[in-house]
Parts: structure tokens; C-alpha cells; sequence
């Protein structure tokens, strides 16, 4: 029997029948930017934030070296402003380096970031740096340096480890704190942003608490040596030279050195950082005076150090750029004795020494 049925009513398919095509996702973010293209985006914009710096040195040399160690905020006032606006909503989330490496600062949601987190973002990022070998006589304290070690280590290492070990969504920990991500424009968008892995929020936090901890216990072990050596009996020349007016900083350590006909040789080292620029005539003059004011406050210095080193240093730092001079010089004991009272020591000692004895009871 033949099949009088119409060929096209036999491929007719009941539209109920067809299956849902489910539609392909929409891929519009970037994907994220890699470590070594962030870090050269970085190099470019310290460079440019340098040669500003150098130009200001060269300006205002002067008045630079008259305030020293306490000049390196001012470069807090390009940088933040630098990465604070051009990373944010204002600068498109690209700085000058950002641009030419092609990779911008984003939110979750893939839009530039807001001034105020963009600020917050850039001052997490230099607070190590800022704090990092800052040499000012208010650090020079147990309590201030604790807080100096977590920032400089704790912080700083959290935001290393980070960086580095944080792959997936390659976020440093201020880019955890804020939200933010570092993407790759040009190349095949992707899906979604990656999430960074607990593990690397537990890790930080425990890095942290260890440095916080182990700080606090070094300070405490420091002191209690420093008590112990004959160190401790220079460490009154510490409290007279830094309050003399000419010194931003200072310095009081001994070396040991073990000769190789087994000798043992011990060495004083005072470094002080000079208040302005020093000049080549004033440097020995300088140097003179500290060691006279080692013998007139620690007259058996001889006992203990066979010889004594100074270290002076005429420097600014601005943090984006800095200059300095350094000057050295060394000898024996008796060669500095020479040096400083030709003639022999003064007879003023003389009388001090018996006025020690007449106070034993």
C-alpha cells in the first residue's frame, strides 16, 4: 500500500517537541593582569615620581638637608595624590605606567573605584615603605619600634605574600581589604572576577600575629643583652650626643674583629646624621668633637674598645628621592688621644678622679 502521506508533513517536528538551546554566558570582564606586567606599570611610575623627586632636590638641596630625615613625607604628597587620582574613578584607574602596560585598577564589578578606596588603597601600599629605615629620634623607642616591625614586616609581608602566592585573582592585601583587582584589558574577557582563596586570608593573619609576637619578644631580648655587655656603659654617650643640637640621629655600636693570629680587636662606631651640608672643613672639626666628648664622659673607653670609628652623614630623603655625603674616620685609642689633646690629656681629670674616690664610703 503506498504512502500517500506528504514528505514535508513527515519531517514536521511539534514545536513543544523543540529542546531549549541555553544561551552561550556573556564573557565581559578582563581577565586579571599578571605579576610581571603590574610590576613593570610600577617601575614606570616610581620612575616618573623619582625624576619629579630629583628635580625637587636639586631645587630646594638646601632646605632639604636642613630637615633630613624628616623631609620623606613630602613625597607622601605626590604619591598619593599620583596613585589616589589616577587609579580612581577620575584617572579611569590607570596611572601614566598603568596605561602604557595596558592594565587598570578595578572594582567587583568591573568598574573604576572610588576616589576616598582608591586613596585608602595607595597609602596600605606605602605605609611599609614609608616606615621602612626612616631614622627619627621618636622611633628610637621599644614601644615605636614594635609598631615600626609590624607595619614594616607584618604588613609588608602580608601584601608580598600576597602578591606573589595569591595567583588565582592575583590580589595583594590591600586589593583583599578594598575589593579591587588589577585587570588586563586587551585580552579575551572572561566570565566572572576569580575569588582569592581562604587559605590566603588565614596565612596572612597568622603572619601577622607571629610578627606582632615575635617583635615584642625580640625588643625585650634586646634590652636585656644591651644591659648585660659593656656596651651599656657607651650607652650614656648615646643620650649626650643625640641632644646635641647639630645631630638629627644617632648611632652607638661596637664591632669585634677576630684577626687571623687570633687576636680580638673591639671598636667603638658612633654614627651621627648631621643637621644641613656638611663641608669638607668641618668634617674633620666634627668627627674631633665627637670623640672628645667619648673621652670626657667615658675616660677607661681604653679598657674596653682599642679603637673607635666615626660615621657622619649629611643626607635628605623625601622618600622619592634623596641625597647624601658620608664621611668616616678611624683609629686606636691612643692614636685619637693624640689627636684630640696634643699637649696630653688635661689636668682636670685629676680632680674628678679624686672626687670619684672621696665619695666611696
Amino acid at each position: 500500500m503506498l504512502n500517500d502521506m506528504n514528505p514535508s508533513q513527515e519531517n514536521t517536528v511539534p514545536e513543544s517537541a523543540v529542546e531549549q538551546v541555553t544561551p552561550e554566558p556573556v564573557f565581559t570582564f578582563p581577565p586579571i593582569s599578571g605579576f610581571w606586567r603590574r610590576l613593570l606599570a610600577w617601575l614606570i611610575d616610581v620612575l616618573i615620581l623619582g625624576v619629579i623627586g630629583q628635580i625637587i632636590g636639586i631645587v630646594f638641596s638646601s632646605f632639604l638637608f636642613s630637615i633630613g630625615p624628616y623631609g620623606r613625607p613630602i613625597g607622601l604628597l605626590f604619591t598619593i595624590p599620583y596613585f589616589g587620582i589616577m587609579n580612581s574613578k577620575i584617572g579611569g584607574g590607570q596611572t601614566f605606567g598603568k596605561r602604557i602596560m595596558k592594565i587598570a585598577v578595578r572594582n567587583k564589578d568591573n568598574e573604576p573605584i572610588e576616589l576616598w578606596r582608591s586613596v585608602i588603597r595607595i597609602v596600605l601600599l606605602a605605609l611599609p615603605s614609608l616606615f621602612n629605615q626612616w631614622s627619627i629620634p621618636i622611633f628610637q623607642n621599644p614601644i615605636a619600634t614594635w609598631f615600626l616591625s609590624l607595619i614594616i614586616f607584618g604588613l609588608g609581608g602580608a601584601i608580598f605574600y600576597t602578591m606573589i602566592f595569591n595567583r588565582k585573582a592575583r590580589q595583594g592585601i590591600h586589593d583583599l581589604i578594598l575589593g579591587t583587582y588589577v585587570v588586563h584589558l586587551p585580552e579575551k574577557p572572561i566570565e566572572s572576577f576569580p575569588t582569592t582563596p581562604r587559605i590566603h586570608w588565614i596565612v596572612t593573619s597568622v603572619w601577622v600575629g607571629i610578627v606582632a609576637i615575635g617583635a615584642l619578644v625580640m625588643s625585650l631580648i634586646a634590652s636585656s643583652m644591651i644591659s648585660k655587655t659593656p656596651l651599656a656603659q657607651a650607652m650614656s654617650l648615646y643620650d649626650i650626643l643625640q641632644d646635641d643640637p647639630r645631630f638629627f640621629t644617632v648611632g652607638v655600636n661596637s664591632n669585634t674583629f677576630y684577626g687571623s693570629n687570633g687576636r680580638t680587636s673591639r671598636s667603638l662606631i658612633v654614627t651621627v646624621w648631621y643637621k644641613g651640608r656638611i663641608s669638607e672643613n668641618e668634617r674633620q672639626k666634627v668627627a674631633d668633637s665627637i670623640v672628645k666628648i667619648i673621652f670626657d664622659n667615658e675616660r677607661n673607653i681604653g679598657n674596653y674598645y682599642d679603637g673607635i670609628k666615626v660615621n657622619i652623614t649629611s643626607a635628605y630623603d623625601i622618600g622619592i628621592a634623596s641625597g647624601n655625603v658620608n664621611f668616616w674616620v678611624s683609629d686606636s685609642v691612643e692614636g685619637w688621644r693624640k689627636e684630640i689633646y696634643p699637649n696630653g690629656m688635661p689636668n682636670g681629670f685629676i680632680p674628678l678622679l679624686m672626687a670619684k674616690a672621696l665619695a666611696i664610703p
